[in-house]
């Protein structure tokens, strides 16, 4: 015997839990009652079916609206505490106030210096971007022997363009050689020296390519260089977290410590000096000096016991 099909009534019951077993016999009135509450209570179940994506739908816009707001929240904890930062007191030995990133200069910046900047170095320095937070941390923290970093080394603002007096009519030109020495004479130094090449006539020049950055460099060699070969030095360097520097700024941060810091790098008897990356006719730059003196720029490939390598960083971020 086949078996009958559940009334409609017994489908309704069985959907919203109730018990499956036969149901009394009901008047006419009590039986249209029931197919009427089974029917709307099947329409119910297929409104619910169908909204049931729409509501799916609908999450993913509230919850990228709580992530939005999870968001704009963090960045206001960021803009409060940079606000707070700049609030700080500037550092009065560094002449730079710290900030929460490298800052960018605008379009329209110019940090071209000049010789009016050499003289008063401390005016210069409030044109400037804040020093990053990274390298002030770097300038405080301490090595192996206690000193910090700030004693060792040279923060030096490195700028796309010097403003070099020509016949009386100040022209911006690209931070090279000829116009470093240029300035220097320009404010009262001696320049630079050259030997074994045509007078700062160099094949590699590599003008800057960003309109400001902050770096730092040693002021002296760094220990176990001298002597050594390029490529000892270099992997030296590396391990370290320097980079071998340009001889560009190398003779920026020379001529900044002189004018700023009234101090003088790679100190020592015979004269010591940097090598740097380029090569002019084959052979390496170096750079060095003496107190009071030019500024050598010369070319050698020997491994001399004076010839070291300078530590260089950049793109504190």
């Amino acid at each position: 015997m086949s078996a009958i099909p559940p009334s409609s009534s017994s489908t309704a019951a069985a959907l919203s839990g109730s018990s499956t077993k036969k149901p009394k016999k009901q008047s006419v009135s009590g039986g249209f009652v029931s197919a009427r509450i089974a029917s709307l209570e099947n329409k119910r179940l297929s409104d619910s079916s169908s909204l049931a994506p729409s509501r799916v739908r609908m999450a993913p816009p509230v919850a990228e609206n709580e992530a939005l707001i999870r968001d704009l929240i963090a960045q206001n904890a960021k803009l409060s505490k940079a606000f707070n930062l700049l609030k700080a007191k500037r550092n009065p030995e560094l002449g730079v106030s710290p900030c929460m990133r490298n800052e960018i200069p605008s379009a329209n910046y110019s940090a071209a210096m000049s010789q009016k900047d050499l003289a008063d170095t401390k005016a210069f320095l409030q044109r400037l971007p804040p020093m990053p937070k990274k390298m002030l941390d770097f300038l405080e923290s301490c090595g192996s022997d206690g000193i910090k970093a700030k004693e060792t080394h040279i923060a030096v603002p490195l700028v796309k363009n010097l403003a070099i007096d020509l016949d009386g009519k100040i022209v911006e030109m690209p931070r090279i050689l000829e116009n470093l020495d240029a300035l220097d004479k320009a404010s009262g130094g001696k320049g630079c020296r050259f030997g074994f090449m045509q007078e700062g006539k160099f094949d590699l020049q590599e003008p800057p390519a960003v309109e400001f950055e902050w770096a730092v460099m040693t002021r002296d060699v760094l220990p176990g260089t001298k002597g050594q070969s390029y490529v000892f030095q270099a992997n030296l360097l590396a391990q370290k977290g320097y980079e071998v520097p340009s001889f560009i700024d190398v003779v920026s941060t020379i001529i900044w410590a002189k004018y700023h810091f009234g101090i003088s790098l790679f100190l020592g008897s015979p004269i010591v000096h940097t090598r740097c990356r380029q090569k002019q006719d084959g052979s390496l730059v170096v750079v060095g000096g003496t107190p009071g003196e030019s500024l050598s720029v010369l070319v050698n490939n020997n491994n001399s016991s004076n010839l070291g390598m300078a530590g260089f960083r950049r793109n504190f971020l």
